[in-house]
């Protein structure tokens, strides 16, 4: 009787091996480091998933997208420093620090002053109208006697951006950037004493920088022009790039009189002439740093000066930026 009850209860036990286990399984997904398992009885099934890796960034270390598990330490950013047109900036991710850095020309306070406030706008029943910009005011010594000042009348007549015409040959990322100022002298110490016209080329970012980056453009793309050029250098976008100023059919017309009525009613004759310079430069396409101008001749510059020692509330400036139209409406 022993013999056969403990056969019985050997059956029982394969039968209880062969079943399995009779545990009603709660399963937890599995995970980067666990396979599928049973919260209730520990049993698993599979492997675990393993981890997805995304890289290192400038700011994060290895980290799992599944899990958010690290390795290591961030690589930190790459960092270029700030130009004109841009703030720092990492050169890996794109972050950026503060700002720009300040032009010199609002460092220093000097105005941008052709036609920017010049001009009047109205509008009727058809739209807006666009009215006669009056003059600006150029005051300068005259040539024969410099405590005596004459009064000229400055006109921008023309400002234009273009890749390439007959004469100004088109250079692989660069653009032209024109402009024709006229200045018409009729007063009686300009017909007594003579003129003297000086204008002088800047850089709205950096005004030193362009002063002593001064070359000769011999032996560049731009020789055909150095009778009338220099070459200058800019920051742009913090790359060091040339450009070149050139001053195109500059000088004085012939004088010439007509006559007018004055206040009084008496007829009175006036002798005029009139001053023309065409401004060239060839820049990095989009660089809206050059500016044009005209200062009075009888400042004196100094060895070491620049433009903001000696400019005065005569002097006038023209931004060549990148929307032409704004000066012509």
């Amino acid at each position: 009787m022993r013999k056969k009850l403990l056969l019985i209860i050997a059956g029982l036990l394969c039968l209880c091996l062969l079943a399995g286990c009779q545990c009603k399984h709660e399963w937890a997904q599995a995970s980067c480091e666990a396979a599928k398992t049973c919260s209730k009885c520990g049993e698993t099934e599979g492997e675990p998933l393993g981890h997805t890796w995304q890289e290192a960034t400038c700011t994060a270390p290895r980290t799992c997208t599944v899990c958010g598990e690290t390795q290591g330490k961030a690589l930190d950013h790459t960092w270029l420093e700030a130009n004109f047109q841009d703030s720092k900036t990492c050169q890996v991710c794109g972050s950026t620090e503060g700002e720009p850095l300040t032009p010199a020309f609002e460092e220093y306070g000097l105005p941008i002053n052709l036609y920017e406030t010049k001009h009047t706008i109205g509008e009727d029943e058809n739209g807006p109208v666009y009215a006669q910009r009056d003059p600006i005011p150029y005051v300068t010594s005259c040539y024969n006697n410099k405590s005596r000042k004459t009064t000229g009348q400055l006109n921008i007549l023309n400002y234009r951006i273009f890749s390439s015409d007959e004469t100004h040959p088109q250079v692989p990322g660069y653009e032209w950037r024109i402009l024709d100022a006229e200045i018409l002298f009729s007063d009686d110490n300009a017909f007594r004493y003579g003129i003297t016209v000086n204008f002088c080329t800047e850089n709205y970012y950096d005004i030193t920088g362009w002063d002593d980056s001064e070359t000769d453009p011999a032996g560049t793309v731009w020789e055909a022009f150095a009778e009338s050029g220099n070459v200058h250098t800019v920051n742009y976008h913090g790359r060091q790039m040339p450009c070149l100023f050139s001053a195109e059919n500059e000088g004085f017309g012939s004088w010439k009189s007509r006559t007018e009525v004055d206040a009084a009613g008496k007829t009175v004759k006036i002798s005029e002439i009139l001053y023309h310079v065409t401004a060239c430069f060839c820049v990095p396409e989009g660089y809206d740093g050059v500016v044009f101008g005209f200062i009075d001749s009888s400042l004196q510059w100094d060895e070491g000066q620049y433009v903001f020692d000696v400019a005065d509330e005569n002097t006038l400036f023209f931004r060549m930026g990148n929307d032409p139209e704004q000066w012509w409406k």
